[in-house]
């Protein structure tokens, strides 16, 4: 399958892409998930945003990128949307490694966080990420947070 993946800024979003995004992130979170929760959150602004296209222009995921210091002292990952027709093929890695690499080549030496969703630490912990505390209620879904340690991480 021929994937197209790029990163923006929120000001290079155009209004379909933003569009676009907001829409595949409302159908998994809030209708998907059945979770009413605010995902405009005031902090795409401030985010890198990875989009992955299809060879027909269709959104098949996005994942986000926050600086440290928005979210947590850490460089965050989030948002990690995956359209149904696309999941089960290893969509979710590829973004999130492309999400690692970009957190290690913006803000070298740093860990990253996430907050995850708990049924999906099996998936994060494959990629590296450790639980740290105990799970939480975020939107009526546990979550936990997790942490990325990289070597040299402070």
């Amino acid at each position: 399958m021929n994937i197209q993946y790029t990163w923006f800024t929120f000001a290079e979003l155009s209004r379909h892409e933003l569009y676009e995004m907001l829409q595949l992130r409302q159908q998994v979170f809030i209708i998907e998930q059945a979770s009413l929760y605010p995902d405009i959150d005031n902090n795409d602004p401030a985010a890198l945003h990875l989009t992955a296209h299809a060879h027909n222009g269709e959104l098949i995921g996005c994942l986000r990128l926050l600086p440290p210091g928005i979210t947590n002292r850490r460089p965050a990952l989030g948002r990690l949307a995956i359209a149904k027709p696309f999941r089960g093929l290893k969509m979710g890695n590829r973004l999130m490694t492309a999400g690692i690499r970009k957190a290690n080549e913006l803000y070298a030496n740093c860990s990253i966080y996430i907050s995850a969703q708990k049924h999906l630490i099996p998936f994060y912990s494959e990629l590296g990420f450790v639980p740290r505390g105990e799970p939480y209620d975020e939107d009526g879904i546990l979550h936990v947070d997790m942490i990325l340690t990289v070597p040299g991480a402070g």
